[in-house]
């Protein structure tokens, strides 16, 4: 069997490796078409549309964070997504923004995908204070009342 065609039937490859290089393929391809369009828009066409061009920059060099990432640290505070409060949705928007642009990214998707090691995620995460409360909330909620 070819080697091609065995990666197609999964044989010679982690599962869904085809899937996800042509995922990452996609993303680089419409990320350089998307910088070339933005280097063709004036400064002043972008603050019109409430934009900096600094800000578009860094938000497609960023380093896509995984759905899960959010997720799998959420649990690693103990908590549930419902566990938020709703008048505290716009915060957890707010993380997951903070989540995406985080700097220590490779700390936290290799912690959490492997387990703790040297360092632990929590310790580096910019939403730490945000997921910290949220886990106490649920703590109180969950808590039986004494009498």
């Amino acid at each position: 069997m070819a080697g091609s065609e065995a990666l197609h039937r999964g044989q010679s490859a982690p599962a869904g490796f085809l899937t996800r290089l042509g995922r990452g393929f996609r993303r680089w391809r419409d990320t350089r078409r998307l910088k070339a369009e933005l280097a063709e828009i004036s400064d002043q066409d972008l603050a019109d549309m409430g934009f900096t061009r600094e800000d578009l920059e860094s938000y497609f060099d960023a380093r896509p964070v995984p759905p899960r990432a959010m997720a799998l640290m959420m649990r690693r505070f103990g908590i549930r997504v419902r566990d938020v409060p709703l008048n505290r949705w716009h915060s957890l928007i707010d993380a997951q923004q903070a989540c995406r642009d985080c700097r220590r990214a490779e700390v936290c998707r290799a912690a959490l995908r492997w387990g703790p090691d040297q360092e632990t995620p929590e310790q580096h995460c910019p939403n730490r204070a945000f997921l910290t409360e949220i886990a106490e909330i649920a703590r109180r909620r969950d808590t039986p009342l004494s009498g």
